[in-house]
């Protein structure tokens, strides 16, 4: 009884720390190729779905959703194999190896994440105002292009998260827009930055024309919005 106790403690201890960290349950055993070639499969289909921009269409997005999922799913059935089956075997190395496992995809995990910027080509923003309604509402996680930000051609209508250079630390969402008559001869790197529910909006009417060196990115699609399932997955126009 004891026996078996310790074997179903040791298997779901084994499946949390593979899930936790995808191919760390198969160093545990020494199944050194497998846990490589779950790592392998979730960095190739995530680089590859961000770097071509499949991740701003509804239809990439839901395509790496599912790949990712199936992966972890398949993942922890496999696992499940060698550790019912008896042919286990527990080895001080192979823990020792597995905790050094675990804490370097940690750490590319949570360095790729936190630079996502620039490692993977996006980003993920909040909208806490109504300033750019109905396009985008308050309480929208939006999905932002951040590649190519100083060679790409800013167009009318683009809608950009920016900073202002005396508020780094604050972010603001506007569309661009043409220039007053008066600005229109003015350096073609600063833009006319309005919100689209006008009366609502601080924007450039107030703090003037924003270089694009301040641009943060480009304002692609809606992820989500907790109080509207409705706009989940929205292209931002």
């Amino acid at each position: 009884m004891f026996n078996l106790f310790r074997k179903t403690l040791l298997i779901f201890g084994l499946l949390a720390i593979n899930i936790t960290s995808p191919g760390c349950g198969y160093i545990t055993l020494g199944l050194y190729r497998s846990a490589f070639l779950i790592q392998s499969l979730l960095i190739i289909s995530t680089l590859s779905i961000c770097w071509s921009g499949m991740i701003f269409t509804s239809l990439g997005i839901k395509i790496l959703l599912i790949f990712v999922a199936s992966i972890y799913i398949a993942n922890n059935i496999y696992l499940l194999i060698p550790l019912t089956k008896n042919t286990t075997e527990w080895k001080l190395r192979n823990i020792g190896v597995s905790g050094l496992f675990f804490i370097m995809s940690s750490s590319l995990f949570s360095y790729g994440f936190i630079n996502k910027q620039k490692t993977l080509g996006f980003d993920i923003n909040f909208v806490p105002s109504q300033s750019m309604k109905p396009t985008l509402t308050a309480g929208d996680f939006i999905l932002l292009d951040t590649s190519s930000l100083k060679t790409r051609q800013w167009s009318t209508n683009d809608i950009v998260i920016f900073n202002r250079e005396n508020k780094i630390d604050y972010l603001y969402v506007k569309r661009i827009n043409e220039k007053p008559l008066a600005l229109a001869e003015s350096d073609p790197a600063l833009f006319y930055m309005l919100g689209d529910n006008i009366s609502a909006s601080y924007d450039s009417r107030e703090f003037g024309l924003i270089h694009q060196d301040n641009f943060l990115g480009k304002a692609e699609i809606i992820l989500f919005n907790i109080s509207d399932p409705a706009r989940n997955l929205s292209i931002i126009r």
